[in-house]
């Protein structure tokens, strides 16, 4: 082969895995941008977003339910051929999608969005998993496509409801469809063209099996706060799904004991240890992500009166933050060891969640420094953390270790959003109550006053007729108590993220002088040298 050919060939492979990297991109975007239930279903506005939050709670649960299909989708790619699952994953996607249009009917719009749900779990796992043994044999290109992935997935995941949210008030119901449904037809007929079939070999499939199992342990457990916090039927059903996925992980894992030697729960190639301090870091790092956006977003529009549009503009900083640091990390991801750059990036985002929780952000410039810090160690901490487990485990069962990191991230998600504002809730109400006690309102009334205060901050309902003064009084008693809350929620916030970083600097193995698999993943696999 003349050099003329060998430099053609390797010009071709370069583009295929661009294209790779595109279709991948493209398909997850397709997922993320599906529109929120609460798009079509209007909250009404409550003190401290009581509502909103109980209604979230009821999209969470069926958001944990999906959880177990981004694991077992995973484990069916690396079984069955990830490129087959990845094509019914997008055709199931967009089929749903069309089929939404054709009847506003409360049933068929719920059989809809679960039939989207189910298929979009089985995309998440295995286009990061193609997207990896695209680039397998090159680790730089790799974390520079990994980089450029997470970038465009993250946003899209932050602008998912707010673009739903304004294609719906400015068309009609069926338009936050749209964009979703263009992505995944685009990125189905990409990936026709551009990718190939590739599974596991046989002697891993245990493997692939049991891990998934102690993930699910993992992730069951921590699915339980939900429950926690739920009441009624929603605690049941919380309870119900924490239950049933404990169930479903025991069962595999003495099955898989069974057909393995050695052990109980038979033979790994990870350390477990290792494993859960990565998953629980995970989770942390999302959790404190989407709980830090939505608090800022919401304090905004409720505290400072930005608005729907406007809200969504104020956060620009943190995108331009993110991709200041994915150009940074494209190039320099390597140079440092993983686990001081996982606890170094994960404080960082701490210590923007504490001065934004000190400050109030009341004062917008710095606020926007503050959003631009944390994008920037957010995104760092999450292309890291991606990183070293795409290198934690053989390629054969890539589709397992994406599966985990799908899931992680999407509980995280969940919770974060879940758990912040019911915090704010519990903490918000209960210094209104203090507040309205101290400003003389006999206990019996309290109610009313709420009852009072709700009508004045919902534009859709009539207002109470209540003299100004009062009035005023009930809503400069309500952003005391909601910058109040909202303080307290961020330094919890940031708290998890302080905990997180000990735990990746303590709990994880330091990088030896060589390891040929990546440095967190070489200590997973046992395989780290000493110095």
């Amino acid at each position: 082969m003349t050099q003329i050919e060998a430099a053609q060939l390797i010009s071709q492979r370069g583009a295929r895995r661009r294209m790779v990297l595109a279709t991948c991109t493209l398909a997850t975007c397709a997922y993320n941008f599906e529109p929120p239930p609460w798009i079509y279903r209007p909250v009404p506005r409550e003190a401290f977003n009581q509502a909103a939050n109980t209604f979230d709670i009821a999209s969470g649960l069926f958001s944990l339910a999906l959880l177990a299909l981004i694991l077992v989708g995973g484990v069916i790619g690396d079984l069955r051929g990830r490129r087959r699952v990845l094509l019914v994953g997008l055709g199931g996607l967009v089929v749903a999608n069309l089929l939404l249009p054709l009847s506003r009917a409360v049933p068929w719009f719920a059989f809809t969005r679960v039939l989207a749900g189910a298929f979009g779990a089985l995309v998440l796992p295995v286009s990061l998993s193609l997207l990896y043994l695209a680039y397998a044999d090159l680790p730089e290109a790799r974390k520079r496509a990994v980089a450029v992935y997470v970038l465009l997935t993250s946003v899209a995941l932050l602008l998912s409801g707010p673009i739903a949210l304004l294609t719906h008030q400015a068309l009609d119901w069926r338009a936050p469809i749209a964009l979703p449904t263009a992505l995944g037809t685009i990125a189905l007929l990409m990936a026709l063209r551009t990718t190939t079939e590739s599974r596991a070999h046989s002697e891993r499939r245990l493997d692939a099996i049991g891990n998934t199992a102690w993930t699910l342990v993992v992730l069951s457990v921590i699915g339980t706060f939900v429950a926690w916090r739920g009441s009624g039927l929603y605690a049941v059903l919380g309870w119900a799904l924490a239950l049933t996925g404990l169930l479903i992980s025991a069962g595999l894992l003495a099955w898989w004991g069974r057909q393995t030697r050695e052990a109980i729960f038979g033979q790994s190639l990870i350390r477990r240890r290792t494993l859960l301090i990565l998953i629980l870091f995970g989770f942390a790092m999302e959790f404190g992500s989407i709980g830090y956006v939505v608090q800022v977003r919401q304090v905004l529009i409720h505290v400072y009166g930005y608005g729907t549009v406007l809200s969504t503009v104020a956060l620009m900083p943190l995108l331009l933050g993110m991709g200041s640091m994915t150009l940074y990390t494209a190039s320099r991801l390597v140079a440092a060891e993983p686990r001081r750059q996982l606890a170094l990036a994960i404080l960082g985002v701490g210590v923007a969640c504490a001065v934004t929780a000190l400050t109030g952000a009341a004062f917008y410039p710095l606020l926007a420094l503050l959003l631009f810090a944390f994008g920037a160690a957010m995104v760092l901490a999450t292309i890291t953390w991606t990183a070293a487990f795409l290198t934690a485990m053989p390629d054969d069962v890539v589709g397992v270790r994406t599966g985990i990191n799908s899931a992680v991230f999407q509980m995280g998600a969940i919770l974060g959003s879940l758990a912040c504002g019911a915090l704010l809730v519990q903490y918000g109400s209960a210094i209104y109550e203090r507040l309205l006690t101290s400003a003389g309102v006999a206990e019996d009334r309290i109610d009313r006053a709420l009852a009072a205060l709700n009508t004045l901050i919902d534009p859709a309902v009539a207002a109470a007729e209540l003299p100004t003064d009062i009035a005023g009084r009930l809503l400069a008693g309500y952003e005391i108590a909601y910058l109040d809350a909202f303080s307290r929620v961020l330094l919890i916030v940031a708290l998890v993220c302080a905990l997180s970083a000990a735990l990746a600097w303590f709990g994880l193995p330091r990088r030896g002088t060589t390891a040929p698999r990546g440095a967190i993943g070489a200590a997973l696999t046992g395989e780290e040298q000493r110095s």
